[in-house]
Protein backbone atom coordinates (compact mmCIF):
# COMPACT_ATOMS: atom_id res chain seq x y z
CA UNK A 1 0.00 0.00 0.00
CA UNK A 2 1.41 3.55 -0.98
CA UNK A 3 1.13 6.90 1.11
CA UNK A 4 -1.25 7.85 -1.92
CA UNK A 5 -3.53 4.69 -1.42
CA UNK A 6 -3.71 5.78 2.54
CA UNK A 7 -4.66 9.34 1.96
CA UNK A 8 -6.68 9.25 -1.47
CA UNK A 9 -4.65 11.40 -2.78
CA UNK A 10 -4.47 10.43 -6.79
CA UNK A 11 -2.96 12.48 -9.71
CA UNK A 12 -5.21 14.59 -11.64
CA UNK A 13 -5.27 12.15 -14.39
CA UNK A 14 -6.57 9.52 -12.34
CA UNK A 15 -9.98 11.63 -11.30
CA UNK A 16 -12.74 9.83 -13.45
CA UNK A 17 -14.76 12.96 -12.89
CA UNK A 18 -15.98 16.38 -11.20
CA UNK A 19 -16.79 14.64 -8.36
CA UNK A 20 -13.55 12.62 -7.75
CA UNK A 21 -11.64 15.78 -8.52
CA UNK A 22 -13.32 18.04 -5.57
CA UNK A 23 -12.44 14.80 -3.46
CA UNK A 24 -8.71 16.05 -3.91
CA UNK A 25 -9.76 19.46 -3.77
CA UNK A 26 -11.09 18.70 -0.36
CA UNK A 27 -7.89 16.69 0.94
CA UNK A 28 -5.77 19.55 -0.68
CA UNK A 29 -7.54 22.67 -0.17
CA UNK A 30 -4.50 24.78 -0.09
CA UNK A 31 -3.73 23.25 -3.17
CA UNK A 32 -6.34 24.07 -5.44
CA UNK A 33 -7.42 27.11 -4.22
CA UNK A 34 -6.08 30.34 -3.53
CA UNK A 35 -6.88 31.64 -0.25
CA UNK A 36 -9.35 29.28 -0.11
CA UNK A 37 -11.74 31.59 -1.68
CA UNK A 38 -15.21 30.36 -2.87
CA UNK A 39 -14.99 32.23 -6.14
CA UNK A 40 -11.62 30.04 -6.98
CA UNK A 41 -13.54 26.88 -7.00
CA UNK A 42 -16.70 28.14 -9.15
CA UNK A 43 -13.70 29.23 -11.45
CA UNK A 44 -12.19 25.64 -11.69
CA UNK A 45 -15.51 24.08 -12.05
CA UNK A 46 -16.50 27.15 -14.76
CA UNK A 47 -13.26 25.75 -16.66
CA UNK A 48 -14.03 22.15 -16.00
CA UNK A 49 -17.84 22.87 -17.57
CA UNK A 50 -16.30 24.70 -20.30
CA UNK A 51 -13.71 21.72 -21.00
CA UNK A 52 -16.74 19.36 -20.83
CA UNK A 53 -18.58 20.91 -23.79
CA UNK A 54 -15.91 21.47 -25.63
CA UNK A 55 -14.36 17.54 -25.83
CA UNK A 56 -17.67 17.05 -26.31
CA UNK A 57 -17.69 14.99 -23.05
CA UNK A 58 -20.97 13.47 -21.86
CA UNK A 59 -20.71 14.09 -18.22
CA UNK A 60 -23.91 14.78 -15.30
CA UNK A 61 -22.36 18.20 -14.05
CA UNK A 62 -25.07 20.56 -11.86
CA UNK A 63 -22.24 22.91 -10.98
CA UNK A 64 -22.06 25.41 -13.90
CA UNK A 65 -23.29 28.64 -14.27
CA UNK A 66 -27.39 28.59 -14.15
CA UNK A 67 -27.14 24.95 -13.78
CA UNK A 68 -29.15 22.49 -11.34
CA UNK A 69 -27.28 24.11 -8.38
CA UNK A 70 -27.72 27.44 -8.92
CA UNK A 71 -31.48 26.69 -9.75
CA UNK A 72 -31.72 25.03 -6.22
CA UNK A 73 -30.20 27.71 -4.32
CA UNK A 74 -32.78 30.49 -6.02
CA UNK A 75 -35.35 27.74 -5.18
CA UNK A 76 -34.21 27.02 -2.04
CA UNK A 77 -33.24 30.66 -0.06
CA UNK A 78 -34.27 32.75 -3.21
CA UNK A 79 -30.53 34.24 -3.99
CA UNK A 80 -29.49 35.50 -7.23
CA UNK A 81 -26.66 33.68 -8.94
CA UNK A 82 -26.13 36.30 -11.88
CA UNK A 83 -22.70 36.94 -10.69
CA UNK A 84 -22.10 33.31 -9.64
CA UNK A 85 -23.54 30.95 -7.37
CA UNK A 86 -20.01 31.36 -4.94
CA UNK A 87 -21.27 35.13 -4.79
CA UNK A 88 -24.49 34.00 -3.70
CA UNK A 89 -22.92 31.96 -0.87
CA UNK A 90 -20.49 34.36 0.32
CA UNK A 91 -22.86 37.49 0.37
CA UNK A 92 -23.70 38.66 3.93
CA UNK A 93 -27.13 37.50 4.82
CA UNK A 94 -27.87 41.16 6.35
CA UNK A 95 -27.37 42.73 2.89
CA UNK A 96 -30.77 42.99 1.21
CA UNK A 97 -30.28 45.05 -1.99
CA UNK A 98 -28.36 42.91 -4.60
CA UNK A 99 -24.97 45.27 -6.21
CA UNK A 100 -23.79 44.43 -9.26
CA UNK A 101 -20.89 41.86 -9.89
CA UNK A 102 -18.17 44.39 -10.54
CA UNK A 103 -18.72 45.54 -6.67
CA UNK A 104 -18.38 41.56 -5.84
CA UNK A 105 -15.07 40.90 -6.97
Amino acid sequence: MTASDRSGLVSLAECADVWSILNQVQLRPSMWIRGRQLRELETILLGYGVALEVHGINESFHLNPGGPFSEWLHARFAWGTSCGWAQAITRTPARKTHSSCSSAL
